[in-house]
């Protein structure tokens, strides 16, 4: 039998400012449209284990590098009943 897993997209953080071509390795000079990039922790959850995928980063350096903050990835786990403190794999 396969396991069951529940996955969770955490949307913390936005860079809105940001060009398609800031965005892709490729590089096309006449496609200079909006293309805003979000930041996602994920959550990944199986009966008692939880692993998390990226950290995500803080209020502090989100105003450093301009980016939208929208909330800490902390309080976004507390929404899935998910105390960060015991998340052991990342």
């Amino acid at each position: 039998m396969i396991p069951e897993y529940e996955v969770y997209a955490l949307r913390y953080a936005e860079h809105k400012n940001r060009s398609r071509n800031e965005n892709f390795i490729s590089h096309d000079e006449h496609d200079n449209s909006d293309m805003p990039l979000d930041f996602y922790c994920w959550v990944i959850r199986h009966e008692n284990t939880v692993l998390m995928v990226d950290t995500g980063f803080n209020r502090e350096l989100a105003q450093k590098r301009n980016r939208h903050y929208y909330s800490e990835p902390e309080s976004l786990l507390q929404k899935l009943d998910v105390d960060a403190n015991c998340i052991e794999k990342i």
